[in-house]
């Protein structure tokens, strides 16, 4: 187990994680209360990594990076459900990214309305280069 309680930023970024990899990094995050920056881009996280209640371990999160990873439209859902799980929300988060994840359409909707119900000081949200069309 790792103590961390002063801990505000963690940059993981293209460490191949995984999955497997992500999940003991996941059930450390509850002991994370003051972190501000998360950057988890580049790591092939699936939706099973957003189905976790990891979100909740982080409530002073400002900045979320989870780009290109294989997130889906099934991940993208699994984060929303969870963001609509936290009794009070992420109200620090201003920017989200999730740019290259490959998120369709009804994902991204689901996700982008989540975020604007959790996270009030949302001030930016990158979802460029998913397969977003016009449907």
């Amino acid at each position: 187990d790792v103590e961390a309680p002063l801990l505000e930023s963690l940059n993981v970024r293209d460490c191949m994680l995984g999955d497997d990899g992500f999940a003991p990094l996941a059930a450390q995050l509850a002991k994370c209360s003051r972190l501000q920056a998360l950057e988890l881009g580049g790591n092939e996280l699936t939706a099973e990594s957003c189905a976790a209640s990891w979100l909740a371990g982080v409530p002073a999160l400002e900045t979320l990076g989870m780009e290109e990873n294989e997130l889906g439209s099934a991940g993208a859902a699994a984060l929303a459900k969870a963001l609509r799980s936290l009794e009070n929300g992420l109200p620090k988060l201003a920017a989200a990214k999730f740019a290259t994840s490959e998120i369709a359409s009804r994902g991204a909707l689901a996700l982008a309305a989540a975020l604007v119900d959790a996270a009030p000081a949302l001030a930016a949200l990158d979802l460029n280069e998913n397969a977003l069309s016009e449907d």
